[in-house]
């Protein structure tokens, strides 16, 4: 597998040096062609409401809503230039509910980049993209954190391992982001992963990857928590992790670790599912 297609969403401006920066230098080191996407929400009006707000009210939110586009297409543009790229790459703009739009213009992609909400206070939108996109998605997802990013090429990679179906699509699907990395290091937890680590990890040395095996034991502690310290402890650029969710009415519910990594992570996070 090779990354050929990136496609990066932002949702402020003000995302776009850390989000599309990541990005466009992932582009340049897989030789990538980058797509820059815009969500312009629907308007939401109430069910009572309906019929009863004047057309220059849903106009100027319409023209709001224009407005906040354009200023997310001309700091991605920013960035683009910045970097020599805009020739591998374009914007475009879906309308759509956030998540609904970012799978549809991934389906021919090989890579989806966004960014960690910066604070509890964004629209549930954002908020819930990661897990949206989790369940939704036919594509891996990167997610960079609001603080604390380094370039991913050159550093240590922690790649999470239970030897389950999502860690397995995870492991293959991270192959390229790998190859990036100076070093690549396969953590278990508990003893139950032990074997099948050792076979994943002889997987990886297949693909010519410098791979190390490392065994954490089972402890009070999430395996999440056990995969973010060791990041914070080795300095590490990526962790690679199968996502875990289910559907609960139509809220889509990712599982604790998977969680707990998003919600406390200070490096890029690669999730499968």
């Amino acid at each position: 597998m090779s990354i050929k297609t990136i496609v990066v969403t932002i949702t402020e401006a003000d995302e776009a040096a850390r989000v599309v920066g990541t990005a466009l230098d992932l582009a340049e080191r897989l030789d990538a062609h980058l797509v820059g996407v815009g969500v312009k929400r629907p308007i939401a009006v109430p069910v009572y409401s309906m019929g009863a707000i004047p057309d220059t009210v849903l106009e100027q939110l319409d023209s709001a809503e224009d407005e906040r586009l354009g200023k997310l297409r001309e700091a991605f543009q920013h960035q683009v230039k910045l970097a020599d790229w805009a020739a591998r790459s374009d914007w475009r703009v879906y309308a759509a509910p956030m998540a609904m739009a970012v799978a549809e213009a991934a389906r021919c992609a090989d890579l989806i980049v966004i960014g960690q909400p910066v604070d509890d206070n964004v629209p549930d939108d954002v908020a819930m993209l990661a897990g949206d996109l989790v369940m939704n998605a036919s594509t891996p997802i990167l997610m960079v954190p609001n603080i604390g990013a380094k370039p991913i090429a050159g550093g240590e990679a922690l790649v999470g391992w239970n030897g389950g179906r999502e860690a397995a699509r995870a492991l293959h699907d991270a192959l390229p982001m790998l190859r990036l990395a100076g070093k690549v290091t396969l953590v278990t937890v508990g003893g139950d992963a032990v074997v099948s680590g050792e076979e994943a990890a002889e997987y990886l040395a297949r693909h010519d990857l410098k791979v190390t095996l490392q065994h954490e034991p089972s402890t009070e502690l999430d395996p999440g928590d056990v995969l973010l310290n060791l990041a914070a402890d080795r300095d590490a650029r990526l962790i690679v992790i199968g996502a875990y969710g289910h559907s609960r009415l139509r809220e889509y519910v990712l599982g604790g670790s998977t969680r707990t990594i998003l919600d406390h992570m200070t490096v890029p996070v690669m999730l499968s599912r």
